[in-house]
């Protein structure tokens, strides 16, 4: 799993999508950043898989509950798995939702 695997999933959903801030003008954006990276699974002292931890938040000035739903199936057609979400918050005039998600890297 990689950042821009994550970026370019996302921007198909046609809003702004950024690496942890979001500098434009439009009122309706995406970050997402890395979190988290442990050791899924081990095997004679090596690490064979590692679980990667992002979370993609959405800002809005408007109805985002629809744009949730997509980044939900976006992120689950790349392999994440939706590990919990943040309440719905309001703040600085705009709604934000934060969705973290989990993906299994197994390493060569």
């Amino acid at each position: 799993m990689n950042h821009p695997l994550i970026k370019t999933s996302l921007e198909s959903l046609q809003v702004p999508v950024e690496f942890i801030t979001y500098d434009g003008e439009e009122t309706t954006y995406i970050t997402y950043s890395q979190y988290d990276a442990r050791e899924a699974l081990a095997s004679d002292d090596e690490e064979q898989a590692t679980n990667l931890f992002f979370q993609v938040n959405v800002f809005s000035k408007g109805d985002y509950i629809p744009l949730v739903e997509q980044i939900k199936q976006k992120m689950r057609e790349i392999g994440g798995i939706r590990v919990n979400e943040s309440p719905d918050m309001y703040v600085d005039e705009y709604y934000q939702k934060s969705i973290r998600f989990k993906f299994t890297k197994f390493n060569d």
